[in-house]
């Protein structure tokens, strides 16, 4: 039995090809056209700020970032960008980041520095302008540090790696008018956050109002370097919150 056996001409199949692409060209401005009409997604109403300094230019002092004392600039490590806290002057120095805030707020940043012979760094985040809360990590006594002013309202041990990264977090959560809770975590780079603070404080008749801030003094005699700093609101408490 002979098979039938059926052919078009050369353009007539190159129409058929031509047609069959302008469909599907035709969908997929359709869907793209369906995607541009669906509304952006909301900024994030907690953040306040977040930089990894990747996009800033070395040397300089990002926009963002106000020098309260120090000298800071944007330097290359480890392959990437940090802030940078030179290693004089030799003064607790501070750089202010965001906008100021009244409410409960969170600061966590990477923070590197080295240990020299005989001496160790301090660093550490805050909130509430110069004289919020302040998380430092004092490597001479291998302890964290919530302070605020001049004085030390709680310790708790860390083991610092010196010449490695540290990950810091200071939580200032409002209870009620003039009430908060702080809490403080450390943990080195490649460990979990820690689920627990390792520090917790309970402060009363405290009115708290300011920017965030990274601060360090360099006793060894070389530079401290910030990374990946981020700011973001926490909620205020419910009204029949005690």
């Amino acid at each position: 039995m002979k098979r039938l056996r059926f052919s078009l001409p050369f353009p007539a199949v190159l129409l058929l090809l031509l047609a069959g692409l302008g469909a599907a060209v035709a969908e997929g401005d359709k869907k793209k056209t369906e995607e541009e009409k669906k509304p952006a997604a909301p900024p994030d109403p907690n953040l306040v700020i977040k930089i990894d300094f990747e996009a800033a230019e070395a040397g300089a002092v990002p926009d963002a970032l106000t020098v309260m004392d120090g000298e800071w600039s944007v330097a290359e490590i480890d392959g990437g960008k940090a802030l940078r806290l030179a290693p004089a002057p030799l003064s607790e120095s501070a750089v202010q980041l965001g906008a100021s805030q009244k409410g409960g707020g969170v600061i966590t940043a990477r923070i590197r520095a080295e240990a020299g012979k005989r001496s160790h760094p301090r660093f550490g985040v805050a909130l509430h302008g110069l004289a919020g809360f302040r998380l430092r990590l004092v490597p001479a006594r291998k302890t964290i540090e919530l302070s605020k002013g001049d004085d030390i309202l709680e310790t708790a041990p860390h083991d610092w790696k010196k010449n490695g990264w540290v990950r810091l977090e200071l939580t200032v959560r409002e209870k009620g008018e003039e009430a908060w809770t702080v809490e403080g975590r450390a943990w080195n780079e490649g460990k979990p956050r820690p689920e627990k603070p390792q520090i917790v404080h309970e402060a009363t008749g405290v009115k708290l109002s300011g920017k965030g801030s990274v601060v360090g003094t360099p006793y060894t005699g070389l530079p401290i370097f910030y990374d990946d700093i981020e700011i973001r609101k926490t909620g205020a408490p419910p009204e029949d919150a005690p």
